[in-house]
């Protein structure tokens, strides 16, 4: 069968009515759906690589209600990269802070300049009360292709290294606050 008639089989409906995907496989709510990502393809606050692209914008609303998460700050924070979902720094950064995973905010501790510059993001379990940290380099960007890729590296690599160090730490000590996804 098409993809299309695979979408719209009956029986493919999950056996949970409490299923935060169930939508995509009732016709009617398929259909509503559709509707609702073509009005939000053309809005103003919807990001440049979203334009347009309903399919992107029917998954990317199926994970903000599938994470209980704003729609809007999910459309404004989630990236497709290489056919991936990924999210901004930022974004994480905030998912991780609010969750309750770590004993106040994620911090930062930087050393050196220049290209022996290097940031550690460091966090408190909740849990347990242990330090865990996630360090990154300019070494690294520049290994890595990072600080080629984007020129902000050589702009403010402080930031730079602080977003990924930050990254780096919630993929490591608490990925379920990804649902699996990475960074943009």
């Amino acid at each position: 069968p098409a993809p299309r008639e695979i979408l719209m089989s009956t029986s493919l409906v999950p056996a949970s009515p409490s299923d935060p995907w169930a939508i995509l496989y009732d016709e009617a709510g398929l259909s509503q759906l559709v509707r609702l990502a073509n009005t939000i393809s053309t809005a103003g606050l919807v990001p440049a690589h979203l334009r347009g692209q309903i399919p992107d914008i029917v998954l990317a609303l199926g994970i903000a209600r599938a994470m209980n998460e704003n729609p809007i700050l999910v459309l404004q924070s989630i990236y497709v990269i290489n056919g991936r979902a990924c999210w901004s720094a930022q974004y994480l950064i905030a998912r991780a802070n609010r969750s309750g995973r770590f004993r106040g905010p994620i911090n930062w501790r930087e050393e050196g300049e220049g290209d022996s510059l290097s940031v550690t993001a460091y966090a408190i379990v909740a849990e347990t009360g242990d330090r865990v940290e996630s360090t990154v380099s300019m070494a690294m960007a520049k290994a890595d292709g990072w600080a080629t890729k984007n020129k902000k590296y050589q702009t403010m690599p402080l930031v730079m290294l602080r977003y990924r160090s930050a990254t780096l730490l919630v993929r490591q000590f608490c990925p379920d606050v990804l649902m699996g996804l990475h960074e943009q």
